[in-house]
Parts: structure tokens; sequence; C-alpha cells
């Protein structure tokens, strides 16, 4: 069984021919290979022995029950609401810094939260009044952070992985209840009903 799960050739500074070459060998070996983006699957499945569309899965109870724990953690507990918050890897490959420090700029009456573990080292943004890095947390304290939150971003780049992506973040963004405002992709288009999509930093704020 080989799970298909991004575009793996178009992480920075790998070798993207022998990822490719891999890749193809495992679709041909493999019995059955499992795809979580629609977008690769209809690009991919003619080169596997199997191929199986299956979306990803989100910890429902997890995340929708937080709202009912009292629990705020202390560190988000104080900060001036509205909150706007992202969860997940802050990553150079991802994560579009210059849309957000242009939405940080325009919105300076909202309080900016950032929770994961960030390779991004841009001191400018981070160190804007209004934004809080509140590191890396253990995965069981991430609803009750997010339960905090106003709403919640997806501030993606515009490259060809993003475009592959099915982020399971966005899943557990609505079963927080909470607003969701991202970049276009490819895989966001059936969720257009309830998420709100903004492609300029004057529309995503």
């Amino acid at each position: 069984i080989y799970q298909r799960t991004d575009k793996f050739e178009e992480f920075p500074n790998t070798d993207s021919t022998i990822i490719r070459r891999y890749d193809l060998k495992l679709k041909k070996d493999a019995d059955v290979t499992f795809f979580v983006s629609k977008k690769l699957f209809n690009q991919e499945a003619g080169e596997c022995r199997k191929a199986v569309l299956i979306d990803h899965g989100v910890d429902f109870e997890n995340f929708a029950s937080a709202e009912k724990n009292e629990m705020i953690p202390d560190d988000i507990r104080n900060l001036p609401k509205p909150i706007v918050g992202f969860f997940g890897s802050i990553d150079s490959h991802t994560f579009d810094v210059d849309l957000v420090e242009q939405i940080v700029n325009i919105s300076k009456d909202m309080t900016f939260v950032f929770i994961g573990k960030c390779s991004i080292h841009n001191k400018a943004v981070w160190s804007k009044p209004n934004v809080r890095m509140l590191g890396q947390k253990p995965y069981e304290q991430i609803p009750h952070y997010g339960k905090y939150f106003d709403a919640a971003i997806m501030p993606w780049r515009r490259n060809t992985w993003i475009e592959n992506c099915n982020p399971i973040k966005l899943k557990e963004y609505l079963a927080l209840g909470k607003p969701v405002v991202s970049t276009p992709f490819a895989e966001l288009q059936k969720y257009s009903d309830v998420v709100y999509v903004a492609d300029n930093p004057v529309d995503f704020s």
C-alpha cells in the first residue's frame, strides 16, 4: 500500500528527479495507491496498478467538544480580542509570510496568534505589536487554543505544492466551528459554501 499524500518532488531542497522516480516505482509496484487530493488523483491514477481516492478524516469530537471545556491556556487567555489564529507548521514552502505581513498591517485592531513550529525567520513580522508567536504545542492542547480564536486562517503560498494539497487543518478549523479564511487551492472548491476565499491582502483582511 502506498499513500501519495503530497507532491513531494516539489518539496524545497530535494532532488525532484529522484523523488519522482521513486514515486513512479511505488505506484507501479504497490497493490493499491491511496490519494487524498482529487487533483493529484486525476493526474496520476493512470500511473498506478490501482488508485483509490479517499479524503482525510478528522478527530471531530476532540475539536468540536473543546468549547464545552472551560480550560483556556494561560498564554492566550488574556490576549486582546478579536483573535485571528493559525495552528500548524510555519514553513516557507507553504506559508505566505509576505501576505501575512500585509494582512497584519491592515488589521491592526486584531491580534494574530500563530501556534506551531516556525522555520521562517522574519523578525519584522513576528515582532509586530499585534502578533503573538506561541510556539509548538502538544496535539491534545490544540483544540483549546483554537476554540479561543474568533477566526482561523490558511495564508498559503500560490505554488504547485499547495495546489495539490489537502490540509487536515481545514477540517480541524471547521470542527471547531470557526469562520475560516484561506487563499485558494484546488481541494478548497468543495468547501466554498463554508470557507471565505481571498487571493489578496485587502480581501483577506
